[in-house]
């Protein structure tokens, strides 16, 4: 079993000389003042981003004190903080560049809405499955695209590719089909670490506090299966993402994501060993599993990664099935 850490929640009470902690957690004396604070969100259905302080490098798992959901988080110790002096490259694509600790959803124009249309067009296939309890796919038509500026999710997500990069050599390189069809309006990939972007279905609720974030929580498990383990799931097709979709007022969302593939485990078993997978990767064998669905039972590919800093939540898109 892999072993958790402890976290402390930044403003909780004390009492008797004791950390009170929320229910599920290990009570302390009281949190270093030098430990960073992350904010993640909760995976569960409160859905609210939670403020903690990792009490050391590895797999955080810890529970939340409004809805007592389980949030797994791979922390490797290198967050930024939200007073860190601009030590990265903010991406030139970016139309806002925030201060540290500041995150900016910003519309795009229809240069960029309708290069993901196109993207979205290109990559919808007419295959259902259980996910969607096997009803037709309708096609999709996007609404609005607004891209997310966040400077630490940015950092932390570029420390994560840096610490893939150092292990790539001759590993084998992947195409995905939304990487087929790239628009030059959606900045570059750095194919030498396989970065893809990739879809991820989600509530549109949901969207502003997920990039808000200083981490992608492992969502895995809430309202999906854990066919390939305990990570976040992305898809190369939108029919496949928008299979998660939820209504709001006839609107849904997913989210565009940028991923470091890194060393991909391929697999094409129909009943793959999940917690194999799983700790082949967190033990640093491989960086990501490639689930191909779509060869051993003609639906589609899915990738997993289970360290939170190899995605970035890039784009937010609101669109409409047509009928």
């Amino acid at each position: 079993d892999e072993e958790k850490l402890q976290v402390w929640y930044p403003g909780q009470t004390t009492a008797g000389g004791k950390g009170m902690a929320p229910p599920g957690q290990a009570s302390m004396i009281g949190a270093p003042a030098e430990l960073p604070t992350v904010k993640v969100l909760c995976g569960g259905s409160c859905e609210q981003v939670l403020e903690v302080q990792p009490m050391g490098i590895g797999l955080v798992e810890f529970t939340c004190p409004n809805c007592q959901a389980v949030n797994r988080l791979a922390y490797n110790g290198n967050a930024a903080t939200h007073a860190a002096v601009g030590d990265i490259e903010l991406p030139p694509w970016w139309l806002k560049q925030p201060q540290m600790g500041r995150n900016e959803m910003v519309p795009m124009g229809d240069d960029v809405v309708m290069a993901i249309q196109d993207m979205l067009d290109k990559t919808w296939r007419d295959v259902t499955t259980r996910d969607r309890g096997f009803t037709k796919p309708k096609k999709l038509k996007v609404v609005q695209v607004s891209q997310n500026c966040n400077p630490i999710l940015w950092h932390n997500y570029v420390n994560g590719k840096q610490h893939i990069r150092k292990n790539m050599d001759r590993n084998q390189l992947y195409s995905t089909k939304t990487n087929e069809c790239m628009n030059p309006a959606l900045g570059s990939l750095d194919n030498d670490v396989n970065e893809a972007l990739l879809f991820h279905g989600t509530k549109p609720q949901a969207v502003e506090n997920i990039c808000k974030s200083d981490f992608m929580i492992n969502l895995a498990g809430s309202t999906t299966g854990t066919l390939y383990g305990k990570g976040i799931y992305f898809g190369e097709c939108s029919s496949k993402s928008d299979e998660y979709g939820q209504d709001q007022a006839g609107l849904y969302a997913m989210l565009i994501c940028r991923v470091t593939l890194g060393r991909v485990l391929y697999n094409e078993e129909v009943s793959p060993n999940a917690e194999k997978l799983q700790q082949t990767c967190v033990s640093g064998g491989y960086d990501s599993v490639l689930g191909d669905r779509e060869k051993c039972k003609k639906t589609y590919r899915e990738f997993i990664i289970y360290k939170n800093d190899q995605a970035y939540p890039e784009l937010a898109v609101w669109y409409r099935r047509l009928d």
